[in-house]
C-alpha cells in the first residue's frame, strides 16, 4: 500500500486483520472406527466381530476417499473438471446472507455462522455433519430473507438450516422414500452407512439458490392445498435443475399443534425426488439444460430482473466451424411451464425437458455402486481431454445486478452485460491471464506498460531463471473474483495477492502492490465497507504414530514447505499411485481386523500435510481510524508514515509507541522527546509504573521518575518577575527557611495555574522518589523477614527447597499502591503486621509524615507482640531540671535535602494539605505534640497495658513494656508494674492451668480489687498441699509492700493512675491474712488447719505464718466455734492440737451469758469480740473446746450433727437440751444409717443410756437424769423393742421406777408417735403393727382400749382406700387429725354404696373413733346413714331409720337422763326435726302417709323460723294423699284385706296431725 501523497487519490486506504484461525487438522477425525484397544473386552470379543462386513466397508470406503481426494470420480462431472476444479477452489467456502446480518463458513465437517453484530469475529452458531471426503465441492446459498440457508455436500445430498444452526431438513440422493411415498426420519447410523457407501463417488451440486416461489406473478404456489414460502433450485453438473417448494414451521399452513411438534424433532431427511411432505416440502419441477451447456458448473440469479444466469462446458453450435455457443446463459425464469425460457428464444419451449417426462428416466442418485466402479475405467479415456480453458467456474452479479463478472479455468476475467434488446448476452469488458498479471504488478514496476512489463518478465526469466509464483511478478492466474462497486472488482489470483481493480481506471485502487495472502480461493463480495478472504495454507509435518491411527506433531517439527496444488506429477501416475494406494488401505483394513497387533507401526515417522485456514477481514477506513490500526497491531513505523503523509499527530504514535516500549534512556530519548504535549510526558512518568521484577522495575521507575522531575524544574520561570534576583538562590539552598522578605514574595507571588501543576508536579516526583527508595528497602526488609520466620508462599515443599514469596515480581502493583498510600496509615498496617522493620524505615526516612501520629501507630501492634520486638519504638524520657520531663527526639534520616517547591509558603498555592485529623478503616489518625511530654507518656503506657491485658490477656506482654518504661525513665508506673507483676504471678505461677483465673482476670479488675481481695484471690483455689507454700510465696511478700505502696499511692491520689481501691485499707497487713482464715474456713478448714499448723507453737519464729500465740489461739477458736458445718470434727481436732496454753494465775469463768453471746457470733465477728479477751478467759475457751468437742464428736457417731457454737446457744435452754435428748432417744430409728445391728442386743443401747448420761451431765444441765431415763424408754418404744420396755417399765419381782400412770402415758404417746409414722392401716404389718402391739406391753386400761378401738377403726377405714384430698390418699395421721370425724364415716357410705344396710357396724365404727357413749354422735351416724339410703333410693330403710331416731330421742326424753340435760336433748332433738325434714321433703318417696308423718314431727319441733315453710311442705303432701283417696274412692270396693289393714294402719296417725295442723295454721294466721 503505496503512502504517496500523489497516489491519495486513486487509492483507498484499507486494513487486514484475521478474524479466526483454524486448525481442523489438530482435531480428533470424528469419522474413524474405534480401535479394538479402545473397546472393552466384551465389546471386542462379542459386538465388534458381530458387525465385521459394515465395518470393514466403512473403513474401505473411508480410507479409499481419503486416498482419491486428489482425483475423484463422477458420473456428472467430467474428468477434466474433475482435476481443475480443486486447483482454483478453496476447500472451505464462504456466503453473506442477502441482509449482510450472517456469513456462513462451510468447512468438511460443519457449518459455521457468524454475525455481523460482532463484526463477524467470534462464532454465533455451528451446525456439525459428517466430513465431507470432498469439501472443495461443497455449495452454500442463503434464503433471500436470511432467515435459512442450504448446504451441498460433494455427495449431492443438501443439508437446510436456520442461522441458528439447527437442522430444518436434508434432501439425499440416495434415499429411497418409505411405502407411505413420504418423508424419512432416519439415524444417524442409518446416514453414516448411506454417505459412506457414495462417498467414495463425486456427485456434487454446481449451483443452488432460494428464489422467490411467485417468479414474478403475485400468486404464491401451492401443492394439495399448501402454499410455500421458499422455492430452493439445484442444479447439477450434468445441466439437470431440480426445485423444491419449503416450508418452516414458522411459514408453514398446517396445524400448529403438528408444527410445534416438528419443532422438537430432528431434522426430516427427504429423497431428492418423490418424498412429498404436505405443508413442508414438496419435489416442485426439473429441467434440463443440457442444449445449452454440456456441463453447468456454476450460476447466479438476478432477483431484480428474474433471471438465471448459468456458466460451464457451452454446446458446439451446428456452424460447420464448429464454434461452441457461449460459456454463458442466461435464461428468464417463469411461474408456469416450463418454467424457465432461454433469453432471445421468444415462443419455444420444446427444447426443455419438463419435470413430468424426465421422472421416467430414472434417479441418478440410485445408481448402484458397481456400477458407478464401471464408470471409473470409462472415465479415464477423456482424462486428457483439454476442454476446460474456456469454462466458466465461478460468476457473480454486480451490486445493481446489470452485470455478471465471470472467470474461466484459463484465468480469463469477463464482464457480461444483457443486450439492449434483451435478447442476449455480451461480454462488456474482457481481460486475459497476462492483462490481469500486470494490474497485481509490484510497486517497483507501476510505472510501466504492459509491453514493457511482458519485455521486463522476460528479461527476469532469462536471467535469474524461473520467476514463478513470486507475488508482484508472476501471480498466477485469477481464481476467485467478487464486486467492491459497480465499477470494481475483487480479484484473487493463483499465488496470494489479491487486488481492486477499477475497470474503469484500469488499475488497482488498493495501491502500487497487491495484498498478499497464502491464497484467497475464496473472497465475498463487498458487505459496507470490507471484504472476506479465506486464507489456505499447507504444511508438511513430520509426525509420529503413537498408536491406532493416533499421530503427534510438535511445531518445532514442521518443516515449512508449502504442498502446493499443481504437482508435477502426471495425471496418469497419479491415477495408478491412488488405486495403489487405495488397494493398499483396503488390505491394511481387512488385515487390521485379524491382527491384533498394531504395534509394528507404532513409533514410525511419517509425513502428514497440516492445514490451516484463516478468516482475514479487508476493511476500508479512514486515515485516522487507519492510524489507530496500525497503532494497535504495533506497526508503529507505518503509522508514523500514515500521520506524516496525511499531516495527523505524531504524538499519538509516539505515545503508543512508548506504552509498548521497555523503559530505557534510549526509549526515553526516542519517545518522550518527540512528543509535543509535554504535560502528557509529565504525567506518564509520573502514572506509569513498568511490570519488569526487581531490580530493573526501580530503575525504571527511578529513570522516569528523574526525567519527570527534570521537567518541573520552573523556579527560575516563576521568579523572573521577582525584583529580588537572590530569592531564588536562597530558596534552593534553604527552602525550609523562609525570613519576612522571602515571606511576603512567595505569598503574593501570582502562580499561573500551569505553574501551579508543574509545581504539583515536582512534589509528586520528589514524593515518588522518596517512596520508591523507601519501598526498595522495605521489600528487601519483606523478604529478609519471610526467610527468617520461614512465611511459605503455600504449603508445599519442591524438591527439599521452599518458595518463599518473591516480592520483586509484584513490585510495580504495590509499589503503585505503596506510592500514593497514607504513609501513616501503612505505618499502621505494618504495626498490626508486626513488620517492625519497616516500620523503622518508614520513622527513620519518613519522619514528618509518621512520628505525629506514632502513639496512634504503635497501638496498632497486635497485643500478643513480645515487646521486646518492638521495644526501639517506646519512648523514652529525659530529664530536665525544673521543668517536666519530654520524650526524647527520633533520630530521623530522610532521603534527601528539602527542594524549593517544598517551602511551606509556596506549597499552600499548589497542595491541599490534608486534615491533621483523619480516619483511616474505622481508626482516627490523631496528632500528637513531638516531643511529648512525661505525663502524656506515663499515661499513654498505662492504656497500653490495660489494652494488652484486655485484648489478649497476656500479662507478661504488658509486665515487660511496663518495665521497659521504667527503665526508660517514664514516672508514675511504680504501681502499676506492682499490679502487672502480682497479676503475672496469679496468672502464670500461682494458677498457670486454671482458665478462670488466667484467662478471665483482666487487670482492670486487678486494680479494682481491695487488698484483702487480692489476698483472697491469690487464695481462692489453693488446697491444704499447696496453702502453706502460696502464703509464703505470695501473699507475705504482697504484705511486707504494702506500707511502702499505701505511702506511694497516698502521694499521687491525684495522679490518673492512682488505685483507690488499693488505698482504702488501713489494717495492719497481717489482718489481712487473718480475714482470709476466718472467711475461708467454713467450706475450707482444712487449708486453715493447714496455716495453723505451720504457725504451731513448736516451729521457729522466722517459720511460723502466724507469729502471735494469741493471735493463733483466738484464729483457732473463732474458726471452730465460728463454723457452722458438723462433717470436720477431725480436722476441728487437729486444730486443737495447735492451741496453745496459757499459764494464768487467776482462776476464772465467763459468764453464761457472755457464753451464749459467743454462740450468736459469726467467725469474723467472733475473732473481733476475742480479742478483746485476756489471756485467762481465752484459756477458759481452750478448755471448754476440748470438752464441747468430746461431746459433738460422740454425736457424730450417733449421726446427730451439732456444731460447737449450739454449745454456747443451749446454755441454760431446756427446749434446746430436751430435743437433743430425745433425738439422741430415738436415733435407732432412723432407718438411713443402718443400726439394725447395733442396736440388735442390750448392749447397744446400755451404751446409748450411758452415752446419754454422760452427755446429760456435760452439757444437758437442764434435763434431769430420771427424765432422760423416760426419754431412753420411749425410744426404747419408738424403736420395737417392747420385750426391752417391758422388762425395764415392768420389771420382775422389783419395784418399778416409774408409777403406772406415767407408765401408761409413756406406753400411750410412743404408740401414738408410732400410729402417725405408718403409712398403712393394716394390724398385721409396719407401723400400725407397731402402735398396736406397743400399746399391749402394759395391763389394758379404758385409755389403752380407746387407743386399740381408734387403730382398729382406722384399719376399717383405711381398706377402703379413701382420698384425704384430691389425688391425695388418706393416711393414718390424717384420721387422728380429723377434726370432725363422722365425716369419714360419710365419706366411708359413700365409697360402700351397701354400707348403710349394716347399721350396727357403722355405730360401732363410730364408738371406735371415740365416740362411744355419745348420743348426739349416735344420732348423727344415723343421720348419715338415712341420707345414704336415700342416695341409693331405698325409702323405706330411710323412713325406718327416721322412725329409730325419733324413737331413741322420744326415749331421750322421757328417761330421767334427759331431763337432766335438757341441752343435750335440744340437740338431739335438733338433729331428729332436721332429718325427718329432709326425708319428708323427697316427692320421689310413693308412701304420702310416711312423708306426712315425718313432716308431721318436723313440723312439731322445728324453730319457729322454719314452721312456715315445714307447713307449706306438709300441706302439699295432705293434698296429693286427699287426690290419692278420692281416686281410690271412686274405684271399686273390693278391695285387698291387705289395703284395708293399711289404710286401718295409717289413719290414726293422720288424725291427730291433722288436727294438729289445723291449730298451728290458725295460730300462725
Amino acid at each position: 500500500m503505496s503512502l504517496s501523497s500523489k497516489s491519495l487519490p486513486d487509492h483507498i486506504l484499507y486494513d487486514v486483520d484475521v478474524l479466526a484461525v483454524y486448525k481442523p487438522d489438530d482435531q480428533p477425525p470424528t469419522d474413524q472406527f474405534p480401535s479394538p484397544a479402545s473397546l472393552p473386552p466384551a465389546v471386542t470379543q462379542d459386538r465388534l466381530y458381530s458387525q465385521l462386513p459394515k465395518r470393514v466397508f466403512r473403513q474401505v470406503t473411508h480410507r479409499l476417499a481419503r486416498s482419491l481426494e486428489g482425483i475423484a470420480i463422477s458420473t456428472t462431472v467430467p474428468p477434466a473438471l474433475v482435476q481443475a476444479r480443486p486447483t482454483v477452489k478453496s476447500q472451505w467456502c464462504l456466503e453473506i446472507s442477502p441482509n449482510g446480518e450472517y456469513l456462513a463458513v462451510v468447512q468438511e465437517g460443519q457449518i459455521e455462522i457468524r454475525a455481523k453484530e460482532t463484526e463477524f469475529e467470534v462464532p454465533y452458531a455451528s451446525y456439525v455433519s459428517k466430513r465431507d471426503a470432498f469439501p472443495a465441492w461443497r455449495r452454500v446459498a442463503w434464503s433471500l430473507d436470511s432467515k435459512i440457508l442450504a448446504v451441498s455436500k460433494s455427495d449431492g445430498s443438501i443439508d437446510i438450516i436456520t442461522p441458528n444452526a439447527k437442522a430444518i431438513s436434508s434432501i439425499v440422493p440416495g434415499l429411497k422414500p418409505n411405502n407411505n411415498g413420504g418423508h424419512v426420519n432416519q439415524t444417524n447410523q442409518d446416514t453414516d452407512d448411506e454417505q459412506s457407501a457414495s462417498s467414495i463417488f463425486l456427485e456434487p451440486v454446481a449451483f443452488l439458490a432460494f428464489i422467490d416461489p411467485r417468479r414474478g406473478s403475485v400468486r404464491v404456489p401451492a401443492v394439495d392445498g399448501y402454499e410455500y414460502y421458499y422455492e430452493l433450485i439445484v442444479v447439477t453438473y450434468d445441466g439437470i435443475l431440480r426445485s423444491y417448494l419449503l416450508n418452516t414451521t414458522t411459514t408453514t399452513t398446517v396445524d400448529v399443534d403438528e408444527a410445534s411438534a416438528r419443532d422438537l424433532q430432528p431434522g426430516v431427511t427427504y429423497s431428492r425426488e418423490d418424498s412429498p411432505d404436505p405443508g413442508f416440502f414438496v419435489f416442485y419441477h426439473k429441467c434440463s439444460f443440457r442444449a445449452w451447456l454440456t456441463t453447468v458448473t456454476c450460476g447466479a440469479v438476478d432477483t431484480k430482473r428474474g433471471l438465471l444466469w448459468l456458466g460451464g462446458k457451452p454446446v458446439a453450435n451446428d456452424k460447420e466451424d464448429g464454434e461452441l455457443n457461449p460459456s454463458v446463459g442466461c435464461w428468464v425464469i417463469l411461474p408456469e411451464r416450463p418454467y424457465y425460457r432461454k433469453l432471445g428464444l421468444e415462443g419455444t419451449s420444446d427444447v426443455l425437458f419438463d419435470e413430468i417426462s424426465y421422472r421416467d428416466q430414472g434417479e441418478v442418485g440410485n445408481i448402484g455402486i458397481l456400477s458407478r466402479i464401471r464408470n471409473i475405467f470409462s472415465t479415464l479415456r477423456k482424462i486428457y481431454e483439454n476442454y476446460t480453458n474456456e469454462v466458466v467456474h465461478s460468476m457473480s452479479l454486480s451490486p445493481d445486478n446489470d452485470r455478471l463478472l465471470t472467470v474461466d479455468f484459463a484465468g480469463c476475467v469477463k464482464v457480461w452485460v444483457i443486450s439492449s434488446d434483451y435478447k442476449n448476452t455480451i461480454v462488456e469488458y474482457s481481460w486475459n491471464q497476462p492483462q490481469l498479471n500486470y494490474f497485481a504488478r509490484d510497486k517497483k514496476f507501476k510505472n510501466l506498460s504492459f509491453n514493457e512489463f511482458t519485455s521486463g518478465l522476460r528479461e527476469l526469466e532469462e536471467g535469474e531463471g524461473d520467476i514463478r509464483g513470486i507475488v508482484g511478478i508472476d501471480n498466477g492466474k485469477v481464481v476467485s473474483i467478487a464486486w467492491w462497486s459497480t465499477d470494481s472488482i475483487i480479484l484473487g489470483y493463483q499465488h496470494g495477492s489479491v487486488i481492486i481493480f477499477s475497470f474503469f481506471k484500469a488499475k488497482n485502487i488498493l495501491g502500487d502492490t497487491p495484498e498478499i495472502f497464502k491464497s484467497c480461493r475464496e473472497i465475498t463480495n463487498r458487505i459496507e465497507n470490507r471484504v472476506l478472504v479465506i486464507e489456505h495454507e499447507i504444511k508438511a509435518i513430520r509426525a509420529r504414530v503413537h498408536g491406532e491411527n493416533i499421530v503427534s506433531y510438535s511445531r518445532a517439527q514442521e518443516e515449512g514447505d508449502l504442498i502446493d496444488g499443481n504437482d508435477t506429477e502426471s495425471r496418469l501416475q497419479r491415477i495408478a499411485s491412488a488405486i495403489g494406494n487405495s488397494l493398499h488401505y483396503v488390505t491394511d483394513t481387512l488385515l487390521w481386523h485379524f491382527e491384533s497387533d498394531s504395534s509394528s507401526i507404532r513409533g514410525k515417522f511419517i509425513t502428514i500435510p497440516k492445514r490451516t485456514f484463516r478468516l482475514n477481514r479487508i476493511t476500508k477506513i479512514q486515515p485516522q481510524e487507519l492510524l489507530y490500526r496500525k497503532i494497535n497491531t504495533l506497526e508503529y513505523d507505518t503509522a508514523l508514515a500514515i500521520a506524516e503523509t496525511y499531516n495527523l499527530d505524531t504524538d499519538i504514535v509516539y505515545q503508543a509507541r512508548w506504552r509498548d516500549t521497555e523503559i530505557s534512556d534510549d526509549s526515553i530519548h526516542e519517545c518522550l522527546d518527540k512528543i509535543h504535549n509535554r504535560e502528557w510526558v509529565i504525567t506518564n512518568c509520573l502514572d506509569r509504573i513498568p511490570t519488569a521484577p526487581l531490580p530493573a522495575c526501580a530503575e525504571m521507575i527511578r529513570l522516569l521518575l528523574a526525567y519527570g522531575l527534570k521537567q518541573t524544574d520552573i523556579l527560575d520561570d516563576i521568579l523572573a518577575n521577582v525584583a529580588h534576583k537572590d530569592l531564588a538562590l536562597k530558596l534552593r539552598k534553604t527552602p525550609l527557611e523562609c525570613d519576612s522578605t522571602l515571606e511576603g514574595t512567595l505569598r503574593n507571588l501570582p502562580l499561573s495555574e500551569d505553574q501551579r501543576n508543574m509545581c504539583r508536579y515536582r512534589h509528586y516526583f520528589l514524593h515518588y522518589l522518596d517512596r520508591l527508595r523507601t519501598f526498595e528497602d522495605i521489600t528487601n526488609a519483606k523478604s529478609r523477614r519471610d526467610m527468617a520466620l520461614g512465611l511459605m508462599y503455600g504449603a508445599f515443599d519442591i524438591g527439599g527447597w521452599t518458595p518463599f514469596v518473591d516480592y520483586s515480581s509484584t513490585f510495580a502493583e504495590d509499589y503503585a499502591i505503596f506510592r500514593d498510600i497514607d504513609i501513616a496509615a501503612q505505618a499502621m498496617d505494618y504495626a498490626a503486621d508486626e513488620f517492625f522493620e519497616g516500620l523503622l524505615i518508614l520513622f527513620t526516612r519518613h519522619g514528618p509524615e509518621t512520628l505525629p501520629y506514632r502513639y496512634t501507630i504503635l497501638e496498632q501492634i497486635p497485643e500478643t507482640a513480645d515487646p521486646s520486638a518492638y521495644e526501639v519504638f517506646l519512648s523514652r524520657v529525659s530529664s530536665i531540671d525544673g521543668e517536666e520531663a519530654e520524650e526524647c527526639l527520633w533520630n530521623e534520616q530522610p532521603w534527601r535535602e528539602p527542594d524549593w517547591v517544598e517551602n511551606p509558603i509556596l506549597k499552600q498555592q499548589f497542595v491541599n494539605e490534608e486534615p491533621a485529623e483523619r480516619e483511616f478503616d474505622g481508626i482516627w489518625l490523631k496528632p500528637v505534640s513531638y516531643p511529648a511530654k512525661s505525663s502524656f507518656i506515663t499515661q499513654w503506657y498505662y492504656k497500653r497495658a490495660h489494652v494488652i491485658d484486655n485484648m489478649s490477656g497476656q500479662v507478661d506482654k504488658a509486665l515487660q513494656l511496663v518495665r521497659y518504661g521504667i527503665s526508660k525513665n517514664v514516672q508514675g508506673l511504680e504501681t502499676l508494674e506492682e499490679n502487672l507483676d502480682m497479676l503475672y504471678k496469679l496468672v502464670y505461677e500461682c494458677y498457670p492451668s486454671l482458665e478462670s483465673v488466667s484467662t478471665r482476670t483482666t487487670l482492670h479488675e486487678f486494680e479494682a480489687l481491695s487488698e484483702s481481695g487480692i489476698v483472697e484471690i491469690f487464695l481462692r483455689h489453693t488446697d491444704e498441699s499447696r496453702v502453706v507454700n502460696d502464703v509464703q510465696k505470695f501473699i507475705l511478700p504482697y504484705l511486707d509492700l504494702l506500707p511502702a505502696r499505701r505511702a506511694r499511692i497516698s502521694s499521687q491520689s491525684n495522679s490518673v493512675i492512682c488505685d483507690h481501691a488499693l488505698s482504702a485499707s488501713q489494717c495492719e497487713p497481717m489482718e489481712l491474712l487473718y480475714k482470709y482464715i476466718l472467711q475461708s474456713s467454713t467450706e475450707r478448714l482444712g487449708v486453715c488447719c493447714r496455716l495453723f499448723e505451720a504457725s504451731a507453737v513448736t516451729l521457729a519464729e522466722d517459720q511460723k505464718i502466724i507469729s502471735s500465740s494469741m493471735d493463733l489461739a483466738r484464729l483457732i477458736l473463732s474458726c471452730a466455734y465460728g463454723n457452722e458445718r458438723t462433717d470436720q470434727w477431725d480436722i476441728i481436732t487437729r486444730m486443737t492440737n495447735y492451741l496453745p496454753t496459757f499459764d494464768t494465775a487467776e482462776d476464772i469463768d465467763l459468764r453464761i451469758e457472755d457464753k451464749k453471746n459467743l454462740g450468736r457470733l459469726d467467725t469474723e465477728s467472733l475473732f473481733s469480740n476475742l480479742k478483746t479477751r485476756n489471756a485467762s478467759e481465752i484459756q477458759v475457751l481452750i478448755n471448754d473446746i476440748y470438752i464441747h468437742l468430746d461431746v459433738a464428736k460422740t454425736l457424730a457417731r450417733y449421726h446427730i450433727p451439732v456444731p460447737l457454737k449450739w454449745f454456747f446457744r443451749s446454755l441454760e435452754d431446756r427446749d434446746l437440751q430436751k430435743k437433743l435428748c430425745i433425738q439422741l432417744a430415738r436415733v435407732s430409728n432412723n432407718d438411713g444409717l443402718g443400726y439394725g445391728e447395733r442396736f440388735a442386743t442390750i448392749n447397744g443401747w446400755t451404751t446409748l443410756l450411758d452415752d446419754m448420761l454422760k452427755i446429760q451431765k456435760n452439757v444437758l444441765n437442764k434435763i434431769p437424769s430420771k427424765e432422760a431415763v423416760q426419754d431412753f424408754i420411749s425410744g426404747l418404744l419408738y424403736g420395737g423393742r417392747f420385750d426391752y420396755a417391758r422388762k425395764i417399765l415392768l420389771p420382775e419381782n422389783q419395784e418399778t421406777i416409774f408409777d403406772l400412770g406415767l407408765i401408761e402415758k409413756i406406753v400411750i404417746e410412743s404408740s401414738r408417735e408410732l400410729f402417725d409414722k405408718a403409712t398403712s392401716g393394716s394390724r398385721r404389718s409396719g407401723y400400725m403393727k407397731m402402735a398396736y402391739e406397743c400399746l399391749q406391753i402394759v395391763p389394758i386400761s379404758p385409755a389403752t382400749q380407746a387407743e386399740l378401738d381408734f387403730i382398729e377403726a382406722t384399719e376399717q377405714l383405711m381398706e377402703r382406700k379413701l382420698s384425704h384430698k384430691p389425688d391425695v390418699s388418706l393416711r393414718p395421721i390424717h384420721i387422728r387429725h380429723e377434726k370432725d370425724r363422722l365425716s369419714l364415716i360419710e365419706r366411708l357410705l359413700r365409697a360402700d354404696v351397701k354400707g348403710y344396710l349394716d347399721l350396727d357396724n357403722v355405730l360401732e365404727l363410730a364408738r371406735k373413733l371415740g365416740f362411744r357413749g355419745d348420743r348426739v354422735a349416735e344420732l348423727k351416724v344415723h343421720v348419715t346413714v338415712a341420707k345414704a339410703a336415700l342416695r341409693n333410693a331405698n325409702y323405706k330403710y330411710a323412713f325406718d331409720v327416721c322412725m329409730v331416731i325419733i324413737n331413741e330421742t322420744k326415749a331421750f326424753e322421757n328417761s330421767i337422763e334427759g331431763r337432766k340435760n335438757p341441752t343435750l336433748l335440744r340437740t338431739m332433738k335438733d338433729v331428729t326435726w332436721r332429718v325427718c325434714l329432709d326425708v319428708g321433703r323427697k316427692k320421689e318417696i310413693p308412701d304420702l302417709d310416711n312423708r306426712k308423718t315425718l313432716l308431721a314431727y318436723a313440723l312439731v319441733n322445728c324453730t319457729k323460723e322454719n314452721m312456715l315453710d315445714i307447713l307449706n311442705d306438709w300441706r302439699l303432701v295432705e293434698s296429693e294423699y286427699k287426690e290419692m283417696m278420692r281416686r281410690k274412692a271412686s274405684e271399686p270396693k273390693q278391695v285387698s284385706m291387705q289395703k284395708v289393714k293399711l289404710v286401718a294402719n295409717v289413719q290414726p296417725a293422720g288424725e291427730p296431725v291433722n288436727r294438729f295442723v289445723q291449730a298451728i295454721s290458725s295460730w300462725l294466721s
